[in-house]
């Protein structure tokens, strides 16, 4: 099988110590009453993990509201994505998926030796749920969702989620709904995941809390699904440290307030600025959004040029849909911002010459 491995964000070590824009994290974490609790139960690290993660799941329990059979834990969001598709997923399946979108989707669906059929986008790279629902009269295996998406930041309503899913329902199509980012978002997570046998809810901890080097994530769905999930984990896949971390992460709900008033601001100043250089910025729900080159400079090679100057974007040619001509960044402190958009200026004032 000829397939190359997907292509993800956040390769610093290559180049440390590196400004990441190519990272969709939250600059203000962790938190600080995680760092100190990190610090008092390094003693774990002499023992197994607890397997079931039962603290942390209690913890999950308020925070998601739903039961606690109801919820598993994992190695970051993308190991429930890939036990997910698993699961359901066997060669000759068809999945859908929208363009572009979370390249680890397609790359583990055809793993399992299935086909890939895209839902493009309009031209606000919004999607439309009547074109998701039609999708879904050829009778796929499986709809992937993800919202926000990623990486173009936009998410559907909850009335539009909720027609996709009775649509899915009907025709007995699994669903996995990716709500990685929806803590950066301006509406809440969709809270019907149980209503529906067919769907998993996958959730990161590890975006809005900056864990992404504990990784931790978790998934919401019918108890049938859940524990076909538990037979396809690893034992102990969420170490001791990131089970500790996402108890007082989930704890702090000033830190939370703090976080969304912050990117509310932060991402305003930024994408007024590049829109100042001449680049289109693409409408964002969440902390990270495209922006158009404009064929000023290819995306590959403005990814070099910043490189030298140690800062790190994101190149999306690699997403389906997106050529050459996209970037993506990530909101970051203001200082930060401030030297991409300067560095940035420079860069396009060269081609502009």
């Amino acid at each position: 099988m000829n397939l190359e491995k997907a292509i993800h964000g956040g390769d610093v070590w290559g180049h440390y110590p590196i400004l990441d824009f190519s990272s969709n994290t939250n600059p203000l974490g962790p938190p600080e009453r995680v760092l100190k609790a990190l610090k008092e139960n390094l003693w774990r690290i002499s023992h197994y993990p607890d397997d079931s993660g039962r603290e942390l799941r209690k913890a999950l329990v308020d925070y998601a509201g739903v039961e606690e059979e109801s919820i598993i834990l994992g190695n970051g969001s993308t190991e429930i994505i890939k036990n997910f598709i698993e699961a359901f997923i066997s060669k000759g399946d068809r999945v859908i998926l929208p363009s572009p979108t979370y390249s680890e989707y397609e790359y583990q669906t055809k793993l399992r030796g299935a086909e890939v059929s895209y839902v493009s986008p309009r031209k606000d790279f919004s999607l439309s749920a009547q074109g998701i629902v039609s999708a879904l009269e050829d009778n796929p295996k499986a709809l992937f969702l993800c919202d926000p998406n990623n990486p173009t930041g936009k998410t559907l309503q909850k009335q539009e989620l909720e027609r996709i899913f009775e649509a899915a329902h009907a025709r007995e199509v699994f669903v996995l709904l990716d709500e990685a980012y929806i803590e950066f978002a301006s509406k809440g997570w969709f809270n019907k995941a149980l209503e529906y046998g067919n769907l998993l809810v996958s959730r990161s901890l590890t975006k809005f809390y900056t864990l992404p080097g504990l990784r931790l994530g978790y998934g919401i769905s019918s108890r049938r699904i859940i524990d076909l999930l538990e037979k396809l984990r690893i034992p102990w896949n969420v170490n001791a440290l990131a089970q500790i971390a996402g108890i007082e992460s989930l704890k702090d709900r000033d830190f939370a307030r703090k976080s969304r008033k912050f990117m509310k601001e932060e991402k305003k100043f930024l994408t007024d600025q590049l829109e100042k250089m001449g680049l289109r910025t693409v409408i964002s729900d969440t902390n990270y959004f495209l922006i158009h080159l404009g064929g000023r400079i290819t995306s590959a090679d403005l990814k070099t040029e910043l490189l030298g100057k140690k800062i790190l974007i994101r190149d999306c040619s690699s997403f389906e849909g997106l050529k050459g001509d996209y970037i993506r960044v990530a909101v970051k402190q203001r200082e930060d911002n401030l030297r991409l958009i300067k560095e940035l200026r420079l860069v396009m004032e060269g081609k502009d010459d």
